[in-house]
């Protein structure tokens, strides 16, 4: 391994570079899932031919990356291994990243002697806790734990964006300053990585921020780009319902949690969207129902679990109000008491159209076509990379990964990705950060 590491530093060519002051122009992306903007490779500026040449020297060691990844699986907040292995890489080749507590996740920096603003990139590093059904040489080799969200490719992608970035700027190849970071977070699974990194300073001094998901509903090739919101907001909603237990034969002597249970899911799945904006979707479910523990005693008490996901950050207080009104509601009917909590949650990805446009940049002089679709709506899943988003502008998109046509999604125990998005995941998180980087222009 660590004769392929430093191979493929030593190969990075540094080929004369001189910007020739022309980008390609911007043509938008298309409006119509199945009406795709094409992009071509002509007259590429020269730090790009030489990004483009540093990126096929590394194509190798990013698929080594990303199998031991995938074969050494850690779940959220034990990433321990996971972040000595890619710091290790990362000192090899001159680097110098800083681990953060308790050696999960780390964030490294390029030079930046003026002291300017940075421009972040970020990958997740985390697992989910799977049983890796597949049968390869990479599966995974931790019983119930297995990259089932594609979160080692995107580790293995900042780790060559490192590499690259760091290289460009010791043969000179950068058409100007360009101060960026890299973070590599734990526990986006959990929905806490994004905002411990954040209370810990990631963000101090950043400008603009970058990131990327894999999507194996679209091929190699292919990226998607929203302007605005991207992603839901999510919330873990928990209910604990505290009632009094009795003999199921006298149920008027108790007060039932399981009944109060049992409204209370049926309240919510029947009054929640008539409490909220039918234009800002939120979707509540239940996922963990735990009461009692035999066929005739009614328990003392109850609990839910579930989740809340909203299309629009703006609706999180609205909605967690109207649950609580709910609640007091089944209350007040069953007489039991009802705590309701959200115990952890994330903002939604709310993309900043300027730097959807350096992406679709970035992917207009690209070595081989890229197609880039436009959703035309925010996906419901989350992503706790909108915690970023708060407070800097953001621009995510997905990444085709498809590996076949009955390919299996995001979070199944088959899942698998075609290792060729690698490349082109770097190629455009670089070029996004040297181009968010580019000199403004004066009159």
């Amino acid at each position: 391994m660590e004769q392929l590491v430093r191979a493929a530093i030593n190969s990075m060519t540094s080929p004369p570079t001189k910007l020739d002051g022309k980008l390609p122009p911007l043509t938008g992306y298309s409006t119509a899932a199945n009406s795709p903007t094409l992009s071509t490779a002509d007259d590429r500026p020269s730090w790009a031919v030489e990004l483009d040449g540093l990126v096929d020297d590394i194509s190798e060691l990013l698929v080594e990356i990303r199998r031991h990844l995938h074969r050494n699986p850690e779940l959220s907040g034990s990433e321990r291994q996971t972040t000595h292995y890619l710091t290790g890489l990362l000192r090899q080749s001159g680097l110098t990243p800083n681990l953060e507590p308790e050696d999960c996740g780390a964030v490294v920096d390029g030079p930046n002697p003026e002291n300017v603003q940075r421009v972040a990139l970020r990958g997740d590093l985390d697992a989910l806790p799977i049983q890796d059904a597949k049968d390869c040489e990479y599966r995974s080799r931790v019983d119930g734990a297995m990259h089932a969200c594609g979160h080692d490719a995107h580790a293995a992608c900042l780790t060559g964006c490192a590499l690259v970035l760091h290289r460009l700027h010791r043969s000179g190849g950068l058409p100007w300053p360009v101060p960026w970071r890299v973070i590599l977070q734990p526990s986006e699974e959990l929905a806490t990585g994004a905002r411990a990194m954040i209370d810990r300073g990631v963000l101090n001094n950043v400008k603009a921020i970058f990131g990327l998901h894999m999507d194996p509903s679209r091929p190699v090739g292919e990226i998607s780009l929203r302007d605005g919101p991207m992603t839901a907001a999510c919330d873990e909603l928990n209910f604990r319902i505290q009632g009094q237990g009795g003999h199921s034969a006298r149920p008027q002597n108790a007060k039932d949690p399981v009944m109060a249970a049992a409204m209370l899911i049926s309240e919510v799945y029947q009054l929640l969207p008539r409490r909220t904006n039918p234009f800002n979707p939120v979707l509540a479910t239940i996922g963990s129902v735990t009461a009692g523990t035999a066929a005739n005693i009614i328990p003392k008490s109850a609990l839910l679990k579930g989740m809340l996901r909203y299309a629009e950050n703006d609706s999180r207080i609205p909605t967690q109000e109207a649950l609580r009104e709910i609640a007091r509601g089944v209350e007040s009917s069953t007489g039991c008491a009802i705590e309701v909590t959200f115990p952890v949650g994330c903002a939604g990805v709310k993309n900043d159209a300027r730097l959807n446009r350096l992406i679709l940049e970035a992917a207009n002089h690209c070595p081989t076509p890229v197609r880039v679709f436009e959703l035309p709506h925010p996906s419901m899943g989350g992503e706790d990379f909108g915690e970023y988003t708060l407070s800097v502008p953001g621009g995510f998109f997905r990444l085709g990964c498809q590996i076949a046509p009955d390919y299996a999604d995001l979070h199944s125990p088959l899942f698998d990705l075609d290792e060729r998005c690698l490349t082109l995941g770097v190629r455009l998180l670089v070029r996004a950060a040297v181009l968010c980087s580019r000199p403004q222009r004066t009159a």
